[in-house]
This record gives C-alpha cells, sequence and structure tokens, in this order.
C-alpha cells in the first residue's frame, strides 16, 4: 500500500487496517504508476491533490485497466475553478471496493 503510514494508523478508523506494508513515494502520479504497474496494490490519499498531478496518473490506470476515484469512489473531475481533488484511491477493480468500503464514510472538504 502506498500513502501515509500514520493515517492507515490513526485511532479514528472504526475498523484498523490489516496488517500491510506501507509505503511512501513523494510523486502522487509515480505512487499511480506503481499500482498500474503492479509493484504496489494500492495507493490512497486523504488529503487534496491538483489535478495536473493525477490527470496522466488516471490514464495510466485507466489502461491498465484499474480504479482511480475519489475516497467516495466518485470518478476525478477536472478542469474545476479550484483545480484540486479532494482524495484518491487508486487500486485494481477488485480491491477498490474494499478500500472505498472503509473510506466512503469520512468526510472531508470539497
Amino acid at each position: 500500500m502506498l500513502g501515509d503510514a500514520k493515517m492507515f494508523a490513526h485511532p479514528a478508523w472504526p475498523t484498523p487496517w490489516p496488517p500491510m506494508r506501507i509505503d511512501q513515494r513523494n510523486a502522487i502520479a509515480y505512487r499511480m504508476a506503481l499500482v498500474a504497474a503492479g509493484a504496489f496494490d494500492a495507493a490512497v490519499a486523504l488529503s487534496p491533490k491538483h489535478e495536473w498531478d493525477l490527470a496522466a496518473g488516471v490514464l495510466i490506470m485507466r489502461e491498465a485497466a484499474g480504479v482511480a476515484v475519489d475516497h467516495k469512489g466518485r470518478a476525478l473531475r477536472f478542469n474545476t475553478p479550484r483545480a484540486l481533488c479532494p482524495s484518491l484511491v487508486c487500486a485494481g477493480p477488485a480491491l477498490a471496493p474494499l478500500i472505498l468500503a472503509r473510506t466512503q464514510p469520512i468526510d472531508l472538504p470539497d
């Protein structure tokens, strides 16, 4: 899993995350490419990301038959006035619903 280890360990999660290897990469598009390539199972970010940082990664994930959506499962929107996406869940089609079941109840600012 690619993401912030502190986020996954936070006590506010109703159900703790299972034991897993968590790693961090600075560039969000690089994280998405690593998931698309199969080097990691998923990437989760619960903080806003600029559209220009996500656009190429979304294309790569789509070409790899993966899922790249916000934490509510909504398609990422581009060319918005704020140019920000609220969050990211990036995973294969089998794993994405399991991650989204944990992230969908979270309320984040749009």
